[in-house]
């Protein structure tokens, strides 16, 4: 099943675990990519969160964009260079 279907079948908000293991990534990635604000979370204290929807859109624009994110570095590199 793909990433964006199971983001856009779930209803609550993710945690930092659930969607490094979507990515798979590791979790001090999306930490990383939180903290430069380059994927949409939710900051509550110490806490973040991921809203499937907000996070689905974000994947469908770097995909129409021909971007994806590098996860050796955070930053969101062109496919297309």
């Amino acid at each position: 099943m793909s990433i964006l279907k199971k983001l856009r079948e779930r209803t609550r908000p993710l945690g930092v675990k659930e969607v490094a293991e979507l990515f798979d990534v590791n979790e001090a990635t999306i930490q990383r990519w939180v903290r430069r604000g380059e994927i949409p979370a939710i900051r509550i204290s110490d806490t973040i969160r991921f809203d499937p929807g907000p996070l689905a859109d974000w994947i469908e624009q770097l995909s129409i964009l021909g971007r994806e994110p590098d996860a050796g570095t955070g930053q969101v590199e062109d496919g297309n260079a």
